[in-house]
């Protein structure tokens, strides 16, 4: 794998602004490929860190990343680190990137256990195998800590931090929709199983539910383009009731398999400030809203992606125009090549192009 150096890691990401939370991304690059496309990729393409949607799918790692904590976690800051998201703008668990797993493990292990600090985690990758086991401390306490397993098994890394949170990202169900948008992340129900293991081992889960597939987008790519064609034929008012109720189902059904998360985010594909889905859209977040509070998990509705609005690249801010990062979905040819000039902005289900 391909390396890189910085010259710092740490860093305050613009849509945190809680004292103390810092982020950091040991990796650049993913090799899961969304093609909503991510925030992370145009941001780092807007920078100059890539060239490519080809160049982003091949990550880097930061060589000196362990390097770069040790002093940064352990210099005086005006605002002391309280807690640390790993990765912000790359994936910790990136799917099959054993190097990029066994990197994180040793930020894990750098940042919990020598610097007793949280993180809060999010992947489109599974979790490693969890265990419990008891953990003696040099005064004789013992606690019942959690330990991550290695790949391939063997020997246990961690323990890991009591209050460090871990998330999955996912949009939808349907493996469909995964293959098309998220070629390279982990299965659904592979993440699924992952967050929960750590659920039943006492951490705390959450779940990002964004960006939420508008009705025609999760119509194309969970049904053929036959069915959606016969749908139309029914008229556009017909057609378009039929693709919400199957939003709405895929909505419901995803939220019951995930109940058991303490946390839920929920955001919408397309941030514009005027959207042919609103009614849709309103609709799915009071779902949302009311599902988190009969099951007393608590829940963020995203109402702007404007996550990677401003990064600080080696301690230099870095600004992107000061504009909103909008979840447009784009169009890839059959090639797979990514193509981030301005498209149709929602296309239908049966559109030639899929």
């Amino acid at each position: 794998m391909k390396t890189t150096t910085q010259k710092n890691l740490l860093y305050k990401p613009k849509a945190e602004c809680m004292d103390g939370v810092y982020a950091l991304d040991h990796v650049l690059g993913c090799s899961h490929g969304c093609k909503y496309p991510c925030n992370a990729y145009l941001a780092a393409k807007k920078l100059g860190q890539v060239g490519s949607y080809e160049d982003w799918c091949e990550p880097k790692l930061v060589e000196n990343a362990i390097e770069l904590l040790e002093r940064e976690l352990t210099s005086a800051r005006r605002e002391p680190v309280r807690r640390v998201h790993v990765c912000f703008a790359a994936d910790p668990f990136m799917y099959g990137q054993e190097l990029v797993q066994a990197a994180t493990s040793g930020v894990l292990n750098l940042v919990n256990r020598k610097c007793d600090i949280p993180v809060t985690l999010l992947t489109k990758g599974a979790y490693p195998r969890v265990h419990r086991r008891p953990l003696r401390y040099a005064n004789g306490d013992v606690v019942d800590a959690v330990w991550f397993e290695r790949p391939h098994g063997g020997s246990l890394e961690g323990p890991l931090h009591p209050g460090n949170e871990y998330g999955i990202s996912l949009s939808s169900l349907d493996e469909g929709f995964r293959e098309r948008w998220e070629p390279g992340a982990a299965p659904c129900a592979e993440r699924i199983a992952s967050l929960k293991a750590l659920h039943d081992a006492g951490c705390r889960t959450w779940v990002s539910m964004e960006p939420w597939p508008s009705p025609t987008i999760l119509a194309a790519a969970t049904g053929t383009r036959d069915d959606a064609a016969h749908e139309a034929s029914y008229g556009t008012s017909i057609a378009e009731v039929l693709w919400m109720m199957r939003g709405f189902k895929a909505l419901d059904e995803l939220l019951e398999e995930v109940s058991f998360v303490d946390k839920i985010t929920f955001g919408r594909w397309d941030y514009g400030s005027s959207s042919e889905w609103e009614d849709y859209y309103n609709s799915c977040t009071d779902n949302v809203r009311t599902f988190c509070a009969v099951r007393n998990i608590e829940c963020v509705i995203e109402e702007e992606a404007d996550i990677l609005g401003s990064l600080e690249v080696d301690g230099e801010g870095a600004s992107m125009d000061g504009g909103i990062l909008r979840w447009n979905p784009i169009y890839v040819d059959e090639l797979g090549v990514i193509d981030d000039e301005e498209t149709d902005a929602d296309p239908k289900p049966w559109d030639s192009r899929r």
